[in-house]
C-alpha cells in the first residue's frame, strides 16, 4: 500500500506539472501499490504507465502502457533519477524546463 503522505505528495507533484505545460495534463489513480497514469490530450485520456511503489517516493517501478501490444513495458530508470519525475517528462522535449532532478519545481 502506498501511505497516504506518499499520495497526498504525488498529487501536489502531479498538480503542479499540469499547471507548467501545455498541451496534454496527466489524470491518476492509486490502486494497492500502484500509480496508474493517464495521458489527456485533447478530452482523450489515454492510459500512460503503470508505477508500482517501492516504498519510497523517488523509487518505483515503472512500465508504459503499449497501445498496440495492449500491454505494460517494463523500463529501467538510473538510480540517480526520481522515477515519478521522469515519468512525467518523459515525451517532453525539455525535460529540465519542468522539474530539477531533486523533485523540486525549475521557474
Amino acid at each position: 500500500m502506498i501511505p497516504i503522505e506518499v499520495k497526498e505528495e504525488i498529487r501536489r507533484l502531479i498538480e503542479g506539472f499540469n499547471l507548467r505545460v501545455n498541451g496534454f495534463s496527466f489524470v491518476f489513480h492509486f490502486q494497492e501499490g500502484f500509480l496508474y497514469l493517464f495521458r489527456s490530450t485533447q478530452g482523450r485520456i489515454n492510459l500512460y504507465a503503470r508505477l508500482t511503489y517501492l516504498g519510497n517516493i523517488k523509487k518505483w517501478d515503472c512500465a508504459y502502457f503499449n497501445k498496440e501490444t495492449n500491454r505494460y513495458e517494463n523500463i529501467v530508470i538510473s538510480d540517480s533519477e526520481n522515477s515519478l519525475i521522469f515519468m512525467l517528462n518523459s515525451g517532453i522535449p525539455d525535460l529540465n524546463k519542468y522539474y530539477n532532478k531533486n523533485g523540486g519545481y525549475n521557474e
